[in-house]
């Protein structure tokens, strides 16, 4: 992320210190949003979102202790890291102000090389959660967009026939160790019963499967920004170390970012990683069956499964397995809505028709069990991977 994406707010009941912060700022390029008081920093840090805030303690009315005590409480800007400026260089001032919170403090007069290197440090230290948080509140501007085109245009399903069209109700993909495809059957639009593959190379394969709960264009619409912002999240990750560790962090900023506190559009998910060099699947689900395996011979295989450990204040509702797999393994699940299907009706549907039909043609084998599916009102997803 670039300095001149970061957006500081200079807190200073000085017209010239702020003048000198002002300028000292912008000569390395961070937005300034600037405050006097200590009661207008707590407003424009709600209004303007920054970054980081440079917070002058000694101020008349709400000092710089009690405007950090008090932004430190609000949900709303409890995460913005908070810089202390101060003429008092008492150790007890400084330890005061990192008790309420702040994660620096620097005397007056300030030196601009050191107060831009101090705030590079800890946006630096920062950066991913700030991308996060830039992310989402681009993705919940854009709901708000299409929200408002909705009600303004609710006798002209142009909108609608649009998300339509770039739902991905169906996949087509092969690359030299994966084959690909899946396809939705909608009982009526939109779908919202989606695979979603979110990065493809060689060897390594993530993907995403979604269940709504609703059948409505909110939530198809959310469904899409969710794939965009988890494609988003990978590509800018520049290591690609797709370990235990970085897919529940994933997950977790998933559903932080896609909460129904935040868009009332629930589904169930699940996320998926194939390793095609250690013939391995990681699998994180909430409510979602495991996809029946087949070797190569297209028998059902017992795939050795064993718990995945993470840290996440999800883990009660996470399912997290590692899976073996072998060399020309086919993968196929049946999702249905937001219902979990069983194993039984998993096995009851796809068994057979592996087991009678040649899985060669992946696209025709996919689509035959297609549509084999009864009419149903929920949307009924089926598809296939695999591994060549």
């Amino acid at each position: 992320m670039n300095a001149d994406t970061y957006k500081i707010l200079a807190v200073d009941d000085n017209p010239i210190n702020i003048k000198l912060l002002e300028r000292a700022l912008k000569n390395n390029h961070f937005r300034v949003v600037t405050a006097t008081s200590g009661e207008e920093a707590i407003k424009l840090s709600v209004s303007e979102k920054p970054d980081l805030i440079l917070l002058d303690v000694l101020m008349p009315g709400m000092d710089g202790y009690d405007t950090c005590q008090e932004l430190s409480s609000m949900d709303a800007t409890s995460h913005i890291p908070i810089i202390f400026l101060s003429a008092k260089n008492e150790t007890v001032d400084k330890a005061r102000g990192l008790a309420l919170g702040a994660v620096d403090y620097l005397t007056k007069p300030f030196n601009p090389v050191e107060i831009n290197a101090r705030i590079h440090s800890h946006l630096k230290v920062r950066e991913e959660a700030i991308s996060l948080r830039h992310q989402n509140d681009a993705l919940q501007q854009q709901l708000a967009e299409f929200k408002k085109k909705q009600s303004q245009n609710s006798d002209n399903p142009a909108g609608m026939i649009y998300i339509e069209q770039i739902i991905p109700a169906s996949v087509e993909k092969q690359n030299k160790y994966f084959e690909i495809v899946s396809g939705t059957k909608s009982g009526k639009p939109p779908a919202t019963t989606l695979f979603l593959p979110v990065y493809l190379n060689m060897f390594n394969l993530i993907y995403i499967t979604v269940g709504g709960f609703k059948k409505d264009y909110q939530t198809a619409v959310v469904q899409l920004m969710l794939e965009k912002f988890v494609r988003g999240y990978i590509q800018g990750d520049a290591i690609k170390n797709f370990s235990d560790k970085f897919l529940a962090r994933l997950l977790e900023q998933v559903l932080d970012t896609f909460s129904p506190d935040i868009y009332d559009s629930p589904f169930t998910i699940s996320l998926c990683y194939i390793n095609a060099v250690k013939y391995e699947l990681t699998l994180f689900s909430i409510h979602q069956d495991t996809p029946l395996i087949f070797d190569a011979e297209r028998n059902v295989m017992e795939a050795e499964a064993l718990p995945v450990f993470f840290e996440s204040k999800y883990s009660s509702i996470i399912r997290a397995r590692h899976i073996h797999l072998a060399e020309n393994s086919l993968m196929v699940n049946y999702i249905k809505g937001r219902e979990q299907i069983g194993d039984t009706e998993l096995n009851k549907r796809i068994v057979p028709a592996v087991n009678k039909k040649s899985t060669d043609n992946l696209l025709k084998f996919n689509n035959e069990l297609i549509n084999a599916l009864p009419k149903n009102e929920q949307d009924q997803l089926i598809f296939s991977i695999r591994l060549l």
